[in-house]
């Protein structure tokens, strides 16, 4: 991720965008002014990242001043669009904001308890949306107004950063695990999620927690960590279960991947195998929060179906995507906004797919857990036909952003690296079919 590479996905993107506007501006004339919010935000996107790698400027007070300035601009800047478009402030579409926000300003009118209560037994909603409630709820018994969340999803955001920069600074350079920060906390989809009432600023930093703590595990061997691991995962429960089980897995599969294996990890191997196995036969209808059975069949059928193409893109989708939609056509509003960053997290990709060899030659178990975590994020997406969904990744997009630092590092420790020959070639594959696959949306 040197400044040559950021130059390369800036023009890439710059190109996309410009391209696909000459051959569709008649088609999205009312939504123009997205369109524009979009590629001003490219701009000051890469501009961030070629100044701090041109002025050598990678300290935590830097990462802050970027987050600050540009999140708080685009949060005011995309709620300014949400609500012109809609008279609301909850994305361009009436979502899961909006759902939220109703349900949360109900229950906070009631004691903590009995909102919860109340919530489960008169609405059709599940243990999976009651964290997101109660999260919310908490917020609206200070101040009942939606816009202030947004500012408790900014203070997340920050832990969020700052312990995803703590925890690359083990595996590469500051000046690289400053970039792996930077990307994530001012990409167009974390600043998306941040600006609307979501899940994911609260899930991606409990999920970065639960990988911190097991990193602290193994450096410091210390069996407490085992306990904030248990007790953040079981937080996450009650915002996706499956992610509960799959980061319990990833771990106790790392834990067998390691030389040896002590009385004390065999103990804590059962443990786990048995919370997570409960978790997913108990609630095997809430795994990934929006209904595995049915969601499998309706994926089988479509995995059964005529059309090729489309698998083969939800395929590419789940390990080098989602790919992203660029024009603000109706109906795919939202979808534009988290759109500009996800053209060079694609870009990025490669090097996530080399950092399954890297991090299985070392051996690193706190790695090998984070890599289980994003396959088994993409393999589930392939099945249930979900990858092409920006939400549904996001809980592991900080341990994706670390994995493609190592290897970017582990590439660059030897010149001529038979690997580092495949990434320019696969990322003019993929900007082909970037461009390729906007046509073929509309």
């Amino acid at each position: 991720m040197n400044k040559r590479f950021i130059l390369f996905s800036f023009l890439a993107t710059v190109i996309i965008y410009l391209g696909l506007l000459w051959l569709n501006i008649s088609s999205i004339s009312q939504n123009i002014d997205i369109f524009y919010a979009n590629l001003f935000y490219v701009f000051v996107f890469y501009f961030a990242l070629i100044f701090s790698l041109s002025k050598r400027i990678y300290k935590r007070f830097h990462l802050l001043a970027f987050l600050l300035v540009i999140n708080i601009f685009f949060i005011i800047l995309y709620n300014y669009l949400y609500f012109k478009h809609t008279n609301l402030l909850f994305s361009f579409h009436l979502s899961d904001a909006y759902m939220y926000h109703n349900l949360s300003l109900t229950a906070a009118k009631q004691p903590f308890f009995n909102s919860i209560s109340h919530f489960l037994s008169t609405t059709r909603h599940d243990l999976d949306d009651v964290g997101m409630v109660a999260y919310l709820s908490l917020i609206y018994r200070v101040v009942p107004a939606p816009f202030v969340d947004r500012f408790v999803n900014l203070i997340l955001n920050i832990v969020t950063t700052l312990l995803l920069f703590k925890m690359a600074r083990h595996y590469m350079k500051r000046n690289t695990a400053f970039l792996v920060a930077l990307i994530f906390v001012i990409s167009s989809f974390t600043l998306y999620y941040v600006s609307i009432s979501s899940k994911p600023p609260v899930l991606s930093l409990l999920v970065l927690l639960v990988y911190y703590f097991y990193l602290k595990f193994n450096l410091k061997n210390n069996n407490r960590y085992i306990i904030y691991i248990f007790i953040i995962s079981f937080l996450i429960f009650f915002f996706r279960p499956a992610v509960t089980a799959f980061a319990l897995i990833s771990i106790v599969s790392a834990e067998i991947y390691k030389k040896g294996i002590t009385a004390r990890k065999t103990l804590l191997i059962i443990s786990v195998l048995i919370a997570a196995g409960y978790i997913l036969v108990a609630y095997s209808e809430l795994i990934l929060g929006y209904g595995f059975q049915k969601e499998l069949l309706a994926g089988a059928r479509q995995l059964a179906g005529n059309n090729i193409l489309v698998k083969l893109i939800g395929i590419l989708s789940a390990f080098l995507g989602p790919l992203p939609t660029v024009l603000p056509h109706v109906g795919s509003l939202n979808s534009t906004v988290w759109a500009p960053s996800l053209i060079l997290k694609s870009f990025l990709s490669i090097y996530f797919i080399f950092s399954v060899y890297f991090v299985f030659k070392r051996r690193n178990s706190t790695l090998v857990a984070c890599v289980l975590m994003c396959l088994f994020h993409a393999v589930i997406l392939i099945i249930i036909d979900r990858a092409f969904k920006v939400r549904y990744i996001m809980p592991y997009i900080p341990l994706f952003f670390i994995l493609c630092g190592y290897a970017y590092e582990n590439l660059n420790k030897r010149k001529d690296h038979f690997l580092k020959k495949l990434v320019l070639p696969v990322n003019f594959v993929l900007f082909f079919l970037i461009i390729f696959w906007n046509t073929l949306r509309f």
